[in-house]
């Protein structure tokens, strides 16, 4: 019997890494290090694996072409398993640094005018996840993103009925 993937891996494998434009060059070491955020056991791992994703796909508030992607496969991750809790913390800080940032000059530059919006719309379609038990103990964190993409709740209140 063969078994699935995990929902982050497919999501992982959807895109072609090696022609996404991070800071500097080119997104080849993201989904390794998306890999290791996701599947740490330790909060050292979290950290490590943070830092390499913070310092090229988001940096210092500009977004990289790879923050699109990378925002589905932490949206995939947890959706589709219950990571421990400091996983989800490292896993929602960058969702909102992406969230909450803007299109850096280089890819203003590449001409990636919407890559903002693109990444917050990502986060509205899957906007339920933030009102599910599974995030409860980061209320905080899913406050914070939920101001910036759904400061009216519009989207959210499709969901509570």
């Amino acid at each position: 019997m063969k078994i699935a993937k995990p929902l982050f891996e497919r999501e992982l494998e959807k895109y072609d890494w090696q022609n996404l434009r991070i800071m500097c060059r080119k997104a080849t070491h993201v989904p390794f290090a998306l890999r290791k955020l996701i599947q740490a056991k330790t909060v050292k791992e979290v950290d490590e694996a943070y830092w390499r994703i913070e310092n090229s796909v988001v940096v210092q508030g500009g977004l990289y072409q790879a923050a699109l992607p990378t925002i589905k496969v932490l949206l995939a991750a947890l959706i589709g398993s219950d990571p421990p809790f400091f996983v989800k913390v490292a896993a929602l800080e960058l969702i909102f640094q992406m969230v909450n940032g803007g299109v850096s000059a280089e890819e203003m530059e590449a001409g990636s005018h919407s890559l903002l919006e693109d990444c917050q719309q990502a986060v509205r379609e899957e906007v339920w996840l933030f009102n599910t038990k599974k995030l409860a103990e980061n209320a905080e964190a899913t406050e914070e993103i939920l101001d910036i993409i759904d400061p009216d709740r519009i989207y959210l209140a499709k969901w509570i009925k």
